[in-house]
């Protein structure tokens, strides 16, 4: 079991009208989760690519879609893959 697991919190309701997601930036997140667990908005733009001002939004949007656990400490993010297999129906 993860460190993140139980650390989700819900999406606003209006989040997809203000944050729409893009594939790209999710990509990015996705693969600086896989090779990095943690950072904060600088150290993650910086190694991604990601606009700082996407940072914390793009992180919500793959959280709230069950791709990462994340939880932010301070200005600290830790961050892992969900186990997408484990939900799956047998």
């Amino acid at each position: 079991m993860s460190l993140l697991a139980g650390t989700s919190h819900p999406l606003l309701l209006n989040f997809p009208q203000t944050s729409l997601p893009d594939r790209h930036l999710l990509t990015k997140l996705i693969s600086f989760v896989t090779d990095y667990s943690n950072g904060d908005k600088k150290a993650i733009s910086a190694t991604t690519g990601i606009p700082t001002c996407k940072i914390e939004p793009i992180i919500r949007y793959a959280q709230g879609t069950g791709l990462v656990n994340a939880k932010k400490v301070a200005s600290q993010w830790y961050l892992s893959l969900k186990n997408l297999r484990a939900n799956r129906a047998a």
